[in-house]
């Protein structure tokens, strides 16, 4: 099953994005496969990770095949579409980080097997079905679309056990053939009068995980909803279904907690497990929340301080992220006394660090918050 260069090459950058958005520091490297028929070499921490994140994959269009694990190696099966109407599955091999990988893995044969059967069965084949609807809604996100809208804004739907009325825009996708065999439907929002049609940027993935269909979100050129808005638009229909909000605008609130001691003033870093990278405490905001009450839910959370925002300090950082994505991250200023109690499933551990050390630890786009909260401070005293 030998794959030309041009095919190995058109779904490696996103499968990439994809893996690394769905294991976090799990994956250390990730490159172009050496070996027939496999279009990524991934390189974990922790093979046992990777295993253990198997729903989280599945969610995000990747999954675990059950060749033989020599404890060396592993393989994923994902799917990737070049033209948002079909999509084909292609194969990734794991391997431990920092090893050497000379000979063809064990198992290898019997992935490469899987993966000709997903090719040959097509949708037939349960497994390729939920690749396929997650390549092709992946395909779409941050892409213009033409939207067939059958059901308007005020559009009543009675259904067996309850009715919906729609307070927005809902269609599909002409000739886009959704996981559910029918095809793609999409909402619209940012658009509050009835339609027939509409061209709209699609925004946002609705991944469902217990029906056998995702939705995309769809609003018009230029104007940005983050996930916690889609979630909120939404909610009259997919409160009824386990979901998940991929949004191409994500939005993420915290605060940059600090304290005084007698030696100065300190800032709290924390390391996230799932990133590696250091930050203060933050998280996405929610539907229904506003930015303060996400800040300090996630405080609380990852760390067990009640933080009161102070009134007088608000900041705001925008910054790119792999797959086209542009993430707002808002920040509080809260003070606080004591030590944290950290989640250990959020956070790896913790410290204190004065103004200067702090910015040498975090990620360079809170710079300038951390100077403005130091000039603020500094006014005070």
């Amino acid at each position: 099953m030998a794959m030309s260069d041009r095919e190995k090459e058109m779904p490696c950058e996103r499968l990439a994005v994809r893996l690394r958005e769905t294991l976090g520091a799990v994956v250390r490297e990730i490159r172009p496969s050496p070996y027939d028929g496999v279009a990524l070499d991934v390189f974990a921490g922790s093979l046992t990770d990777v295993a253990e994140a198997a729903p989280k994959l599945k969610s995000a269009g990747f999954w675990l095949l059950p060749a033989p694990w020599d404890g060396r190696s592993l393989f994923l099966a994902g799917a990737h579409s070049a033209d948002g109407r079909e999509a084909l599955p292609y194969l990734i091999a794991v391997f431990p980080a920092g090893i050497s990988v000379l000979q063809e893995p064990a198992g290898l044969g019997a992935a490469r097997a899987d993966v000709a059967a997903m090719r040959e069965d097509g949708v037939k084949d349960a497994v390729f079905a939920l690749l396929r609807r997650k390549a092709l809604a992946d395909f779409y996100l941050g892409r213009t679309v033409e939207i067939a809208v059958d059901r308007p804004v005020g559009y009543v739907h009675r259904k067996e056990k309850y009715t919906l009325t729609y307070p927005l825009n809902y269609g599909y996708l002409p000739g886009v053939m959704g996981g559910d065999g029918e095809e793609l439907d999409v909402y619209l929002l940012g658009v509050d009068t009835p339609v027939p049609s509409y061209t709209a940027a699609v925004i946002g993935i609705i991944h469902r995980e217990d029906d056998s269909e995702d939705k995309l979100v769809a609003a018009p050129a230029g104007v940005v909803f983050h996930q916690g808005e889609i979630a909120a638009a939404v909610e009259f229909q997919e409160r009824y279904y386990r979901t998940r909000v991929e949004a191409l605008y994500p939005k993420s609130c915290g605060v940059i907690v600090y304290r005084e001691t007698g030696a100065g003033r300190e800032y709290l870093c924390l390391l996230q497990r799932r990133s590696g990278t250091c930050s203060v405490p933050k998280g996405h905001m929610e539907a229904f929340e506003t930015e303060e009450q996400t800040a300090c839910r996630e405080v609380y959370e990852e760390t067990g301080f009640i933080v009161r925002p102070e009134p007088d300090f608000r900041a705001e950082i925008r910054y790119d992220l792999p797959g086209g994505k542009r993430k707002c991250l808002t920040l509080f200023l809260a003070a606080c006394k004591g030590e944290p109690r950290l989640d250990s499933r959020e956070c790896v551990s913790c410290a204190w660090l004065d103004a200067v050390r702090a910015k040498e630890v975090l990620p360079e786009w809170y710079g300038g918050a951390l100077e403005r909260a130091e000039r603020l401070l500094g006014q005070r005293n």
